[in-house]
């Protein structure tokens, strides 16, 4: 594994455990929020903290789940196609989604600065949008950094026979 590929692997980790961690919040949340609603006094605004949770959760874990492939592949045409062809293959599709993601990143950031400016807030709580968006912004770069990472290994498989593919 090369260094860089380590780094982008270290960084996708660090945000998951992020994830992780407000995974383990939302639930003692909703832990909270039952046994308090048992003796009538159920946490305010629930909602809210826990799609707000959900939210860091999503944006957290895309590094994460790029780095070990937990998305859906259908691999039905590549997996007859030759080695070059399919890492060639790999190489378009790595590059094209590092440039839809630039550009997600580019517009969350755009979007976030308008919603600052606007003060745009969540109904009951009152809690500001742009530090959501800058949330799921950070997610986005997590998962750049993973696509970046890949386009090392994609690099790494097209020259050296030996080196292991695992690019899907």
């Amino acid at each position: 594994m090369t260094k860089l590929v380590a780094v982008t692997d270290r960084i996708a980790r660090s945000l998951a455990h992020i994830g992780g961690a407000a995974l383990v919040a939302m639930m003692l949340l909703l832990i909270a929020n039952i046994v308090l609603r048992a003796f009538s006094a159920p946490i305010q605004s629930t909602y809210e903290l826990v799609s707000m949770a959900a939210l860091v959760i999503t944006a957290m874990a895309l590094g994460e789940a790029q780095v070990h492939k937990s998305h859906v592949a259908v691999d039905i045409l590549t997996g007859r196609m030759g080695r070059r062809v399919r890492i060639a293959i790999a190489a378009v599709v790595t590059i094209a989604s590092v440039a839809l993601f630039t550009q997600l990143a580019l517009s969350l950031a755009d979007y976030a600065r308008a919603m600052y400016a606007t003060g745009s807030a969540t109904e009951a709580l009152r809690v500001m949008h742009w530090p959501l968006v800058g949330v799921v912004l950070v997610g986005v770069l997590g998962m750049l950094a993973a696509l970046v990472g890949d386009l090392e290994r994609v690099a790494r498989a097209w020259r050296s026979p030996s080196a292991e593919a695992d690019i899907w």
